[in-house]
């Protein structure tokens, strides 16, 4: 027999109440305390699976229960009576620094799984179900942002500005876009040369890029190529997945603010820029269509790239997983050549 020290509980107020718990070899349970005398049997109560060394419970029928202090006799007892195997197994795997890291392996073989398959899919069938009024939405408030931290207005000429726009209406007719297209100019200190499309149908070109073009057709590529993102919705497919990755990460880690959750969310960021980098793809390919399409060589949205990449030295620099872009020489042989 053994006698273990216990906290009695009777289920129906907060008292708590000390007593012994005798167990016998035969199977039986007394509970006694002051103003408690319990006799039990084997299968009259039911015992909490052992997890390291969390107290036990014993629940009685009717709600009572009691929480047991000494967890190695409490095993001793059931042993003795063959039950609770997938209790001492648990305890087992709890406390077996292999088994920790077998399980630290499984989930992140899932979050890895999840976050290169997964994300992507559900963020598809996310944005596919949303309405483009959305995109537009999204996209009208993402300019009103820009335009109030890093935009001033354009100083382009009217008149260049509306024969490029010719150009790009002329694009955006042919490509037959769902949602159209709407070119914008704008000047930016802070991202210079550039163009790029929001969620919605807005495309934006600063006057940098402009003055950097050494011929139309550049301008009229790189359009294209921004027409790409937008006929394939990447910006909501992005953002989708983005946020499905972070309420998975955050989820999985609890605290996001951690040092320890810099680690774990850097499968989502290389994710993020391996996703970018097919988005470029994709919209290099219909960029090169178009340009096919209307006699205009590809190449030039090769050329104007090699000039912003001159501009930018310490982008080559950047090895190819941790860019949002594919690299320079890649994107050129694919807009020249046949990727199939």
């Amino acid at each position: 027999m053994s006698t273990v020290r216990g906290i009695f509980y009777d289920g129906l107020t907060w008292d708590r109440q000390d007593v012994q718990v005798r167990f016998d070899r035969n199977g039986g349970i007394r509970i006694a305390g002051d103003g408690i005398d319990l006799a039990l049997k084997f299968d009259d109560v039911s015992v909490s699976d052992r997890l390291a060394d969390i107290p036990r419970y014993l629940y009685l029928s009717g709600g009572d229960a009691c929480e047991l202090i000494d967890n190695d006799a409490v095993d001793s007892w059931l042993g003795q009576h063959n039950a609770q195997r997938g209790s001492r197994l648990l305890h087992r795997l709890d406390t077996s620094m292999w088994a920790a890291m077998a399980a630290i392996g499984t989930i992140a073989l899932f979050l890895t799984s999840f976050v290169l398959w997964g994300a992507p899919a559900l963020a598809e069938r996310a944005v596919d179900a949303l309405p483009m009024e959305v995109d537009q939405t999204i996209g009208d408030e993402s300019l009103a942002v820009l335009d109030n931290v890093a935009f001033s207005p354009s100083t382009v000429a009217e008149s260049r500005q509306a024969e490029i726009r010719a150009a790009f209406d002329e694009m955006v007719s042919d490509m037959e876009t769902p949602m159209g297209g709407h070119l914008v100019f704008r000047r930016s200190e802070i991202l210079g040369a550039n163009a790029f499309a929001l969620a919605g149908n807005t495309v934006i070109l600063t006057d940098e890029l402009i003055e950097l073009a050494e011929h139309d057709e550049e301008i009229i590529a790189v359009l294209a190529h921004e027409m790409g993102h937008i006929q394939h919705r990447h910006v909501m497919k992005h953002v989708a997945r983005s946020a499905i990755v972070a309420v998975l990460v955050a989820a999985y880690i609890g605290d996001v603010t951690a040092i320890t959750g810099v680690a774990a969310t850097m499968p989502a960021v290389l994710d993020s820029m391996r996703h970018s980098r097919a988005f470029e793809r994709e919209a290099d390919r219909v960029a090169r269509d178009y340009l096919d399409s209307v006699g205009i060589a590809p190449s030039r949205l090769g050329d104007l790239l090699a000039r912003l990449m001159a501009q930018c030295p310490e982008c080559e620099e950047i090895p190819h997983y941790l860019s949002t872009h594919p690299p320079l020489d890649e994107r050129v042989e694919a807009l020249t050549g046949n990727d199939g």
